[in-house]
């Protein structure tokens, strides 16, 4: 029979309440965190880091970027996540591929305990609440229905940090301590204001009576959208809003609308089993994240489909969803627990090896040509990561590439970014400045100049690069080995080489 003893809703004896108990929690934690490597991997400039990484090395060395800097530093004043960790090397001295990878852990650590002090106050068994983290854990890099994103990223992101924060912020919320609750979701917003929005949402629909659903405030549904506006469109915004199919909601295919509707079954499902089971905190917040849900869905809905709103689709208001999938899997790992899983070693292996060798597996798919963790101390073993360390050793600070706008997307890349690894300018691409540009929509015009110059890049003749030269004052590029191969560049200097890709100096364009 299943234990239906009630809970008063706040947390009786648990890990946590000594000395020696929290040292223990820290240690499982710490365990956690290293499986969440082990499983998911992690590597240091790929993707948004790619943006972050660049404006952290800017601020290491200002002499760094000197033509493209614009395309991270401007985004970049809405976190103060750089900031941070430039800061912790000023201090510490410690190489920056170390402290990055330090900086990872302690979010992957602080998001783990962040659902840990989530499922102290819905669960009232220990095996329950570390059930709850460990499907967390195994569920780390899960997608967000259309959103582009996940649980976590497998390299340092300000949205883990923040989002672990947000997590401390409803613990306070539950718990009914407004000050707390206040100053994580203010730490949160220096990290990631746009994620944080829905944090404090999250946090004010805790703290409404919901024992009195009459009182609800009208006022409400505002504060789960305050977007900040953003300035006029253009053609060239416009342009580049365009290759983020993910902003627009009516194009997500039918499966990532599954993925809309699919939680808010299970949450009104937990919210039933809470209140059958004496779990008072689980259901006021399975509750609140499906009005949560309810509140953004119509705000995203409401955005997509006015034309004169357009404006505020970089703010991603579908993001709701990440909150909404952390805290889903946080309560399905800790009812599978109290009604599944229970005391039977054999039925937690059941469960949990699949899930994470398929989620191991899923990752090695995304990154096949690349190490499963970037250790710092470990040569890189993508050809693309080795050209652009190349690049960093051997080119000038000054030196100014030209590549292929779509170079991330290029089989075995990896999706690693160049000015992240190389530590040099670049023309525009498509792969991250597109994203940038949407946010920043005073860089639209220099975008879309500098990524139509760049057409046809796979074509490219010496006549092209000189073309580019002249124009841009770039004097570099790198290529993949079949096109620097070509006749129409036979002659260019390249020195460097491998399987993969070459990096070739463009000549001087004749005055």
């Amino acid at each position: 029979m299943v234990p239906t003893e009630l809970h008063s809703g706040k947390p009786c004896a648990a890990p946590g309440t000594s000395p020696h108990s929290q040292w223990v929690t820290a240690a499982l934690l710490t365990g956690f965190t290293a499986a969440a490597f082990a499983i998911h991997g992690y590597h240091l400039g790929i993707a948004d880091d790619g943006v972050y990484l660049p404006a952290i090395k800017k601020l290491l060395n200002p002499g760094l970027y000197p033509h493209d800097a614009d395309f991270f530093m401007v985004q970049m004043r809405a976190t103060a996540m750089p900031w941070l960790l430039a800061s912790s090397i000023r201090l510490s001295h410690v190489p920056l591929p170390w402290a990055e990878f330090a900086w990872q852990f302690l979010a992957i650590f602080l998001l783990l305990l962040g659902c840990y002090r989530v499922a102290l106050l819905c669960f009232d068994s220990a095996r329950d609440r570390w059930g709850a983290v460990a499907l967390v854990t195994a569920f780390l890099t899960f997608p967000v229905a259309g959103t582009a994103i996940s649980l976590a990223d497998q390299h340092l992101h300000p949205r883990t940090i923040a989002t672990a924060l947000i997590l401390f912020a409803v613990a306070a919320a539950l718990d009914r301590r407004k000050a707390p609750a206040a100053a994580w979701s203010a730490a949160a917003f220096a990290i990631h204001p746009m994620m944080a929005v829905f944090g404090i949402t999250l946090a004010v629909l805790i703290f409404l009576p919901w024992e009195r659903p009459r009182e609800f405030p009208a006022s409400a549904a505002l504060a789960a959208n305050p977007w900040p506006f953003l300035a006029r469109p253009t053609a060239a915004w416009r342009e580049a809003i365009a290759t983020r199919r993910y902003y627009f909601l009516f194009r997500w295919p039918w499966y990532a609308w599954c993925g809309i509707f699919a939680p808010l079954g299970l949450l009104w499902w937990f919210a039933r089993l809470a209140k059958k089971y004496g779990l008072p905190n689980l259901g006021i917040l399975a509750r609140c994240l499906i009005v949560f849900s309810a509140l953004n869905f119509a705000g995203a809905l409401i955005v997509s489909a006015l034309p004169p709103l357009e404006i505020f689709l970089p703010l991603q208001p579908m993001r709701f969803l990440h909150l909404v999938y952390l805290l889903t899997a946080l309560f399905a790992g800790g009812l599978l627990s109290r009604f599944a899983l229970r005391d039977r070693p054999w039925r937690w292996a059941l469960l949990f090896l699949p899930v994470c060798v398929g989620m191991f597996l899923g990752q090695r798919f995304l990154f096949p040509a690349s190490r499963h963790i970037d250790w710092p101390w470990a040569a890189p073993r993508n050809k693309w990561v080795q050209a652009f360390q190349w690049v960093r050793e051997n080119t000038p600070q000054d030196a100014y590439f030209a590549i292929d706008p779509n170079y991330m997307s290029l089989p075995g890349e990896d999706q690693y970014g160049f000015r992240a690894l190389a530590e040099r300018s670049q023309l525009a691409d498509y792969s991250k400045d597109a994203s940038v540009v949407t946010e920043v929509p005073i860089l639209a015009p220099r975008w879309q100049q500098e990524v139509h110059a760049i057409d046809g890049f796979d074509r490219f003749t010496i006549d092209d690069f000189l073309r580019l030269q002249q124009r841009f004052g770039v004097d570099w590029t790198i290529l993949e080995e079949a096109q620097a191969n070509s006749p129409g560049l036979a002659g260019l200097d390249c020195p460097y080489r491998n399987e993969v890709v070459a990096v070739c100096r463009i000549p001087m364009a004749p005055r």
